[in-house]
């Protein structure tokens, strides 16, 4: 038989636990409330990058999932001050992975790796009035001697933020 105080213990215990799992959550716990999104469309070439189009949506902003020091391009949104007030990251949309079957081998596909000369992509960020402009860096990433990841980033460009809700370069 299970002692008094136990037996309290246990009910205790799992009152807590059916308590906090039907709390209720914050709708988007990942998100940042914003009433307004921005769509880049910008073009990456060896020239640098340029902003091709822009429109502005009504919505909820998601976390960026990739920003985790790997390799690609890293982009900040920041104020006239310089101060980032948004950051995101992506993979070159230059380099395309290919996949092919090998007739050298037959049952296996063969894949390779093909950097292309420019490529359109298209980024999301909060609407903010602050924003002045979106720097852009490439980022690598490697190991020291010491097991420590060591992380450069080299700036690419810097491209001013679109002053109307919605356009197109000419």
């Amino acid at each position: 038989m299970m002692k008094p105080d136990r037996l309290l213990l246990l009910s205790a215990g799992l009152a807590l636990t059916i308590l906090l799992f039907f709390a209720p959550r914050p709708p988007h716990a990942d998100s940042v409330k914003t009433s307004e999104l921005m769509f880049l469309t910008l073009e990456i070439s060896d020239q640098g990058i340029s902003l091709v189009e822009w429109n502005t949506v009504s919505g909820t902003m998601k976390r960026e999932r990739r920003d985790d020091g790997r390799s690609g391009i890293v982009y900040e949104a920041q104020s006239a001050a310089g101060a980032t007030l948004w950051r995101g990251a992506l993979d070159d949309p230059r380099i395309v992975r290919l996949e092919s079957y090998d007739p050298a081998t037959p049952g296996t596909i063969a894949r390779q790796f093909v950097r292309r000369e420019s490529a359109q992509f298209t980024i999301r960020v909060p609407r903010e009035v602050t924003i002045d402009r979106i720097a852009f860096f490439n980022q690598s990433s490697a190991f020291g001697k010491d097991g420590r990841a060591l992380v450069t980033r080299t700036p690419l460009v810097t491209v001013a933020w679109p002053s109307t809700r919605q356009g197109r370069k000419p």
